[in-house]
């Protein structure tokens, strides 16, 4: 049996994936600070501890390690640059040396956004950051690049759907909350995302737990769209209003998913309406 590590397991990703982990074919033990949920939704047998805490000995227990313990978004970051860049960076770099087998970890899409979005693969080139998070994501894969570290980075596109601890703030997350009250406010609509589906998502970890791959950078999206033809298809589902609040700095990006797709035989399901149907009836 497989022995794997979920570090930042109480989140909205990894919660969700561990119900799919948990089987007679893995041994799942899950580490989180609690930084994020405090004392709410913590499930049972969680470790309460820091990664950067875990010692040698015990990480050579593991087969795999997911790592989802990033600070995981601009805002978190700029509310505190110093730690997002240790824990991101710096940090995870003395836990990549000191993990003796697979790192299987959260890198972002984001790394792509353009001024014109255009469709990126793995070879495409990255941004120039202007805030800590994105400079973190970019450092982190090229360090691992650039001395020959082994490590699965995957690079999400904007995760949504139903999960125990869910982000409402997120793109399609956002829009069918605020639907429940009539009104959908929109910004950016001519911006592009990726949206990946956080059921392709668990998936696609899966399929890497079951594979022999041990590195790679790979483009996770179930599709891409504009912020614009998002809203209107959730407006025709849901019967709520679309105000347009115009523009604003944000990303623009999208991203292809062939690399991923091809070596791990695998194939996206997530559509608008695949994920705005699982959350119609979802209590925030």
């Amino acid at each position: 049996m497989k022995k794997i590590l979920l570090i930042g397991s109480e989140g909205y990703i990894a919660s969700k994936l561990y119900l799919s982990l948990s089987s007679d074919k893995f041994d799942i033990h899950k580490i989180d600070n609690l930084s994020k949920n405090g004392e709410k939704n913590i499930s049972e047998n969680t470790i309460i501890k820091n990664y950067q805490d875990l010692d040698e000995s015990f990480l050579s227990e593991f087969n795999d390690c997911i790592w989802l313990a990033g600070h995981s978004s601009v805002n978190d970051s700029l509310s505190d640059p110093n730690g997002a860049l240790n824990n991101n960076f710096f940090d995870f770099i003395e836990f990549r040396q000191k993990f003796p087998n697979r790192l299987i970890y959260a890198s972002s899409g984001s790394v792509y956004s353009r001024q014109l979005p255009e469709y990126c693969d793995e070879n495409s080139p990255t941004m120039v950051p202007d805030n800590v998070y994105d400079f973190t994501k970019i450092s982190f894969d090229n360090y691992l690049k650039s001395n020959n570290k082994d490590g699965v980075g995957l690079r999400f596109g904007t995760v949504n759907g139903v999960g125990k601890n869910i982000k409402s703030e997120l793109m399609l997350n956002s829009m069918v909350k605020a639907s429940k009250i009539g009104q959908i406010t929109v910004m950016n609509k001519k911006f592009f995302r990726p949206i990946l589906w956080i059921d392709d998502l668990v998936r696609a970890i899966l399929a890497i737990l079951n594979s022999e791959i041990q590195s790679g950078i790979y483009n996770l999206a179930s599709f891409n769209s504009s912020i614009g033809e998002m809203a209107k298809e959730v407006s025709s589902i849901t019967g709520a209003d679309i105000v347009d609040k115009g523009e604003s700095s944000t990303y623009n990006f999208m991203m292809k998913t062939e690399k991923f797709e091809k070596e791990f035989n695998f194939e996206f399901e997530g559509s608008i309406k695949t994920i705005v149907d699982s959350l119609v009836d979802f209590e925030y």
